[in-house]
């Protein structure tokens, strides 16, 4: 019964000492996508699987990754790339709270269909490009 005691440790109240399952989930999920060893040939390929694999899913991995990336610049290229290019409404999603969760403000707006004229606008097909990102202190209408 001692290898039973020592396998599971019993609490001041006779149970066991357990975290709770979203802590651990969390926990676990942020030392999978946070590597120690964050060299500039890791973040090339993460924002490189994040602009150009064709698997959405992909791409949703790596902006999960790239929260966790330390290097200031991380930030910009993303705005950048939602800027210039057309990206699937989920995959535009999610870069936003990536953006949000790497410390940008919460009211951050974007402008969807900034340059169109209102005697010619047709409503756009997938894909939307975002034109503006900007901090709702400094957007004025």
């Amino acid at each position: 019964m001692s290898w039973l005691d020592m396998a599971f440790p019993a609490d001041e109240y006779g149970g066991t000492e357990r975290q709770e399952p979203e802590e651990d989930e969390a926990a676990l999920r942020e030392q999978l996508l946070n590597p120690k060893d964050q060299d500039q040939d890791y973040i090339n390929q993460v924002l490189y699987i994040m602009k150009n694999h064709p698997m959405v899913d992909q791409q949703l991995l790596a902006l999960e990754r790239s929260v966790y990336i330390q290097a200031p610049e991380v930030t910009d290229i993303i705005t950048e790339w939602l800027e210039s290019e057309p990206v699937h409404p989920v995959v535009q999603f999610h870069a936003l709270q990536c953006l949000r969760k790497r410390g940008l403000p919460d009211g951050l707006h974007w402008s969807a269909l900034a340059n169109r004229s209102s005697s010619s606008w047709r409503r756009p097909r997938y894909p939307w490009r975002i034109f503006r990102l900007r901090s709702a202190k400094l957007w004025k209408g």
